[in-house]
């Protein structure tokens, strides 16, 4: 670099008038793009007249590149006059720069053949031109299309195109049958003794057998949603539904030895005692539920075998799994804190899982050493909050439970006035008088609805299940899901000293592969072991039921708003980094180059004018003469150096030596 300190004066800045507006109106478009892109990023699509954003941008990163190359050419050019005005260089310096500025091959050549530290300005514009090529592909990455749905307000259900799902203020689904049972009636002071049944709709029916039945992936698609297009959304709402709790009860499990006495009261068929007390095992929950087999039998493959003193060979009958189902929370184990209990359902099963993981063979695993679990799961009346979308006609439902919707106190009362036809069998007893569970006695007599409520916000709806819609729900999951198993009285008598007095037995149960009643199975078997799935699944296809339009039921559509597929541009902002890049290389380009270039350092600001060359012609005749060819003339001038001294006006080359002359002689 030269020792002189560069001034700039107006006559200097003239100089580049050019280059300056080119520089500017190469920043002008970038800034423009930038705009253009901002403006319409995320919007949607536009075709005006025929002319796309895409034609726009290119239009303004063409008007960037071609100032850009413009200027960026102009000032490489002037690196010819400087270079050669500070030092002897080899003469085919002289073309490389010049063919520099007229392209990227000849800035690759300046890239890759010139070194040294007064060379990096001029290494530095090379690749400018070279990084300029990749503007055009570079903005066509700018802006990308992508696809999503854009919603429309929501309409009547009735409208073409509308959207809407439903949701459930009250449920009554449910009849009452009543029978008179006159051969009681001389033994009640009054009135005559009424039994009474339940028929659950058909729907709400086939909605419990499917959520036993079926996945829950294919219970979600069932929930009632019209989407004309297959994409909506719905603003978050609440109806009344069933909810579910479950329970991992296995530390609560308690060994009971001696329990022979009691299997054999179930299972001796009427032989006497087959089974002796001291051979049988059993584990039992905190209320009573029990699992039990004789000791000594592999439950994991079948074999069992069992000498009797009474009758001799004796095989045993073989439990997997019991449960204990009911719709009072008193006799539950974990449940007792809610109020509006359908159905709870403890169960005790071999732990299939571990067993299946284990090295050892089936046949090693014998009772009682065989792993259990125990889970206690619970279904009741709750309000959902449900968010709901459809995606490529997917339904989709996030929900959780209203937690401060709680059932109201002056809800589920019985009719003081309906006592005085009641006979006393059909008075529940005070400890009965909050369960929703059936009964055939207590469930004649007159209740109000169970209604769910907000209590911190009285400006919200109230949820309500009629009496009769109750007692149907509650019988019909007794009947699926419970049998009379250890109510007997041998049964009782057996089991007092073993477990507490209250305790409740089981009432259903998987005995030598069979289930007892056959919708256990349905809960849990070998097969389907994640009992809270089954309870979720079966909430879930419920509170479907419970919101499905049938036979005049009432419900409320929830109205959403459909979805059109529409493309939206995407400004991909990386892809712009390469155009900073450029303008501001170009213009610290500009700056070195003008610094270099002053008038205070004698160098004539001639860029790329032929007429500056051809001046110099004259000079350079002698150092060329007798080349005929391109190659003879690169090779002389890759043998002489020349220079321009500074502070010489004259526009002729001075030759300064000749490195190898063939005839050995020197200038």
């Amino acid at each position: 670099m030269s020792s002189k300190t560069a001034r700039f004066s107006m006559a200097d800045w003239k100089a580049w008038k050019l280059e300056l507006c080119a520089l500017v109106g190469a920043l002008l478009s970038f800034a423009i793009m930038v705009i253009v892109l901002g403006i319409f990023d995320g919007r949607p699509i536009f075709d005006w007249k025929n002319v796309t954003l895409n034609a726009i941008i290119s239009v303004l990163s063409v008007a960037m590149k071609a100032s850009l190359t413009f200027a960026i050419a102009e000032l490489i050019g002037q690196w010819k006059w400087i270079l050669f005005s500070r030092a002897e260089r080899p003469l085919t310096d002289f073309e490389r720069i010049d063919m520099a500025s007229r392209g990227p091959w000849g800035s690759l050549r300046v890239l890759s053949r010139m070194h040294g530290f007064q060379v990096l300005p001029l290494q530095l514009g090379a690749l400018l031109i070279v990084l300029v090529l990749a503007l055009d592909p570079f903005s066509q990455q700018l802006i990308q299309l992508e696809q999503r749905p854009s919603y429309g307000e929501p309409s009547w259900h009735t409208t073409p195109g509308a959207s809407f799902t439903t949701l459930a203020t009250s449920f009554d689904q449910g009849k009452a049958l009543y029978a008179h049972d006159w051969s009681r009636a001389e033994n009640s002071t009054r009135n005559p003794v009424i039994r009474m049944t339940t028929e659950l709709e058909l729907p709400m029916q086939a909605a419990i057998l499917a959520g036993l039945s079926r996945s829950r992936k294919t219970i979600d698609q069932q929930s009632t949603v019209q989407c004309p297009t297959g994409i909506c959304t719905w603003d978050q709402f609440q109806t009344l539904g069933v909810c579910h709790r479950c329970q991992d009860l296995t530390p609560e499990l308690k060994r009971v030895d001696d329990f022979g006495e009691v299997y054999n009261s179930l299972y001796n068929d009427g032989h006497g005692d087959v089974y002796q007390k001291e051979n049988g095992t059993a584990f039992s929950l905190p209320n009573g539920h029990f699992l039990m087999n004789m000791n000594g039998c592999s439950l994991t493959d079948s074999t069992c075998d069992y000498l009797s003193p009474a009758i001799g060979h004796a095989p045993p009958s073989q439990l997997t799994m019991s449960s204990f189902g009911t719709g009072d929370p008193s006799k539950t184990n974990s449940m007792r804190d809610i109020n509006t209990l359908i159905w709870s359902m403890s169960v005790i099963h071999l732990d299939s899982a571990e067993i299946e993981s284990s090295p050892k063979e089936d046949y090693e695993y014998e009772w009682p050493d065989i792993p259990l679990l125990a889970t206690e799961c619970a279904m009741y009346y709750c309000v959902k909050s449900i968010s709901l979308t459809v995606e490529d006609n997917i339904i989709h439902e996030n929900v959780k439970e209203a937690t401060d919707a709680v059932r109201d106190p002056n809800s589920w009362l019985l009719s003081s006035s309906s006592y005085d036809s009641l006979a006393p069998e059909n008075i529940p007893p005070v400890n009965e008088s909050a369960t929703l569970e059936f009964n055939e006695l207590y469930a004649y007599a007159g209740r109000s609805d169970l209604v769910l409520y907000f209590p911190d916000n009285s400006t919200k709806p109230t949820y309500s299940i009629t009496d009769d819609a109750v007692w149907a729900l509650s019988h019909r999951m007794q009947d699926l899901l419970s049998t009379n198993i250890t109510t007997g009285a041998n049964m009782t008598s057996a089991m007092l000293d073993l477990l507490p007095e209250d305790a409740v037995g089981y009432n259903g149960v998987i005995q030598d592969q069979q289930s007892i009643p056959a919708a256990v199975g349905s809960v849990w078997n070998e097969d389907k072991l994640n009992i809270e799935e089954t309870f979720g699944t079966l909430a879930t296809s419920i509170t479907n039921g419970m919101r499905e339009e049938y036979d005049g039921y009432a419900v409320d559509y929830v109205y959403g708003h459909t979805g059109t597929p529409t493309q939206y541009y995407k400004a991909q902002w990386g892809w712009i980094a390469l155009h900073c890049l450029v303008l501001i290389g170009a213009a610290l380009f500009m700056l070195v180059t003008a610094r270099n270039s002053t008038s205070s350092q004698s160098v004539p600001v001639w860029k790329n004018s032929p007429l500056a060359t051809i001046s110099g012609g004259s000079s350079a005749v002698d150092i060329l003469r007798g080349a005929e060819t391109i190659g003879e003339l690169e090779k002389k001038a890759r043998e002489k150096s020349v220079m321009i001294p500074v502070g010489s006006a004259s526009t002729s080359y001075q030759r300064i030596r000749q490195n190898e002359e063939s005839n050995g002689s020197s200038t």
